[in-house]
């Protein structure tokens, strides 16, 4: 069967049900209360919106209705920028020239034209370069240039071709291919005149795709001329080709492709905006080959980008969300609203953010799109909160109330378990170890009465173990007694001088026989010429016999006890060390507390109720002195009482 422990005297038990069930009860309604208040302040909050929102919505719809107006406004201006004509669908303006006016306006961040039959004019992808020649003099141009190396003899062909030819187009590449030999093999002079020609010559020529000749050799003499000063008069031409968005001008992806070579090369020359309105509507025409043209504003498939068609179809405009929110902030900014407010425009997916008083849609031409109204005047916000802080103070001074005096409760009712506890445990402890030396010397008295004949050497051996156990229950009675006495505060103790050695002696015989028993190892180590010490003779051999007790209960034999007397400063210290289980850190805090014992299956083989230690700290306490223990954890203890000279004791009382 298994063994089952129950801790003695320390008054830690588990029988806290009452003080849950004063919890319960306290909580109860302290949680009733707090939700009251709390649906009291988000009806309050509920109330107070609702006044705000009806006197301010008035504002919002006025911004509403503005804001309709000014997206169709844009539409409408940049239709007529544009140079389309409303009634009769007549492009006056090229699709470049529709395209860099819109852009011009900064109302958009950028513009897709539409031919009127729906087709994407401008900007339109880019097509697969693919040239191919039949004449055999530019194949064997181009392997002598790109397989062979040899750009002299491959520069002399296109030369040849250049001059020649009947192809004009055939003319045109050749003569290019020659201006790239030039500037491979160094001749920056001669490829630059030749290149400076080019736009003389072929300013016109195109390759089959639509692009422009005359612009990549200008772009190629600007990579690869060794000295940038001397392509100035180049790089001004090349500008202003990018820069020309008239009829016959270079088709949409030339123009992208050399803008974003140029603002590599030549960073400060390109216009930036003209540049990222051409980025995106390249993107836009790739993600979108044949895009919706709704009148209204139009999420995209590219991220953070929006679309919305003029009213005749041949613009889609391109706007980012920060433009989208530029423009319509405009809006709010030049509407008269009242003091302490503030209408901002929230994209879709966006949540309603916590200090958002009222929100409606933004509108027809701006589907999904919020007009949010929130307070900017702390005044405005605090007088509507006045009566929630009322209810917030009201709640916490109930909580706080009701915490305290269920701490108090707890306390209380905790306290008075813990002394029943207590009690309880003293009358257990107590029957315990009474009974069990009356327990002995009753089998040893009834043995010896059962007997027919005293044999002197059996009745001496019982009577010695009858006056062994007697003395055992005389000196756990005492122990009694004398707690009882130091707790109520009726113990008086009569100082005197007392040489150590003397009170160790004395303690030393007190304790018995059993320190000299087989299996047990008793050494006494003093120091010479120990002062005498001021202290009650009797009550300091009792603390001594208690830390003699422990030690031979808590150590297994072969037993090693030994005391030691040395001088410390202004004290002699008294020393009692074991070779038995010792104690953990944790329980040498505790040692000294009443009812506290280290482990309870040792207390049970050894006896004890955890008394002793807490009379040898007050004993030495009472004696102005101080009880301390050194653990070893599975090597013993070391119990030390710091015990004032007379010396000391008699100055400091003076």
């Amino acid at each position: 069967m298994a063994r089952r422990f129950r801790k003695s005297g320390t008054g830690q038990r588990n029988d806290l049900w009452p003080v849950l069930l004063l919890l319960i009860v306290v909580m109860v309604p302290t949680i009733g209360v707090l939700w009251f208040v709390s649906v009291a302040m988000r009806n309050e909050q509920l109330a107070s919106q609702q006044r705000l929102s009806d006197a301010y919505r008035t504002h919002l719809l006025h911004v509403q209705q503005t804001l309709d107006e000014q997206w169709k406004t844009i539409a409408k201006e940049l239709q007529a920028l544009s140079g389309a004509d409303d009634e009769v669908g007549i492009v006056k303006s090229t699709a470049q020239q529709r395209f860099v006016t819109a852009v011009s306006t900064k109302l958009v961040d950028s513009v897709v034209c539409f031919r009127n039959s729906g087709e994407i004019v401008y900007p339109t992808l880019p097509d697969a370069i693919s040239v191919e020649f039949q004449d055999a003099r530019w194949r064997e141009a181009v392997r002598l240039e790109h397989e062979l190396g040899d750009l002299p003899a491959a520069q002399e062909i296109y030369q040849l071709l250049a001059s020649e030819a009947d192809d004009s187009l055939l003319r045109a590449f050749a003569l290019q291919a020659e201006v790239r030999c030039l500037f491979k093999t160094g001749d920056d002079l001669a490829a630059l005149k030749l290149a400076n020609e080019f736009g003389d010559r072929f300013s016109d020529v195109r390759d089959n795709h639509g692009r422009l000749i005359a612009a990549n050799v200008e772009l190629m003499a600007i990579e690869l001329a060794a000295d940038g000063d001397s392509t100035a008069k180049i790089q001004q031409q090349l500008l202003q080709r990018l820069g020309n968005y008239g009829a016959g001008q270079l088709p949409a992806s030339q123009r992208l492709f050399l803008m974003n070579r140029m603002a590599e090369l030549i960073p400060d020359s390109i216009d930036r905006r003209i540049l990222a309105a051409e980025v995106l509507a390249a993107r836009f025409v790739a993600a979108h080959p044949k895009p919706s043209k709704l009148p209204t504003l139009q999420s995209s498939q590219l991220s953070d980008i929006w679309q919305m068609a003029t009213p005749d179809g041949l613009l889609l405009l391109l706007l980012t969300t920060d433009t989208v929110t530029a423009q319509s902030a405009s809006v709010a900014r030049e509407t008269q609203l009242p003091d302490g407010v503030q209408i901002s425009i929230v994209p879709p997916g966006q949540p309603q953010s916590v200090d958002e008083l009222i929100s409606i849609r933004a509108g027809s031409q701006l589907p999904g799109w919020r007009l949010s109204m929130n307070l900017t005047d702390a005044q405005i916000a605090n007088s509507a909160s006045h009566q929630q802080a009322i209810y917030v103070w009201i709640s916490v001074l109930v909580v706080l109330f009701t915490s305290i005096v269920a701490i108090f409760l707890a306390i209380s009712i905790r306290r008075q378990i813990h002394v029943a506890n207590l009690k309880n445990d003293l009358v257990g402890t107590v029957s315990h170890e009474l009974k069990t030396p009356l327990s002995s010397m009753r089998l040893l008295v009834d043995t010896l009465l059962e007997s027919s004949q005293f044999e002197p050497q059996q009745t001496r051996e019982y009577l010695q173990l009858i006056a062994k156990e007697n003395t055992r229950l005389s000196r756990l009675i005492e122990n009694f007694l004398t707690f009882s006495r130091l707790e109520q505060g009726k113990h008086t103790f009569e100082f005197c001088e007392i040489e150590p050695a003397a009170l160790i002696a004395r303690a030393v015989e007190a304790a018995g026989e059993r320190f000299h028993e087989t299996g047990c190892t008793l050494t006494i180590k003093s120091s010479e010429n120990l002062p005498a010490i001021l202290g009650d003779e009797d009550g300091l051999v009792m603390a001594l016999l208690n830390l003699f007790d422990n030690a031979y209960k808590y150590s297994s034999s072969p037993r090693k006890i030994s005391v030691q007397a040395s001088h410390a400063a202004d004290a002699v210290c008294l020393s009692v060390s074991d070779n038995g289980v010792g104690m953990t850190r944790t329980a040498a805090k505790r040692i000294f507390q009443k009812f506290y014992q280290v482990d309870q299956s040792l207390v049970r083989e050894g006896q004890g109720c955890g008394l002793g230690l807490s009379i040898v700290n007050y004993i030495v306490r009472a004696h102005g002195g101080e009880a301390t223990v050194e653990p070893r954890p599975e090597h013993g203890s070391t119990f030390t009482l710091r015990i004032p000279t007379a010396t000391s004791s008699e100055a400091s009382s003076k």
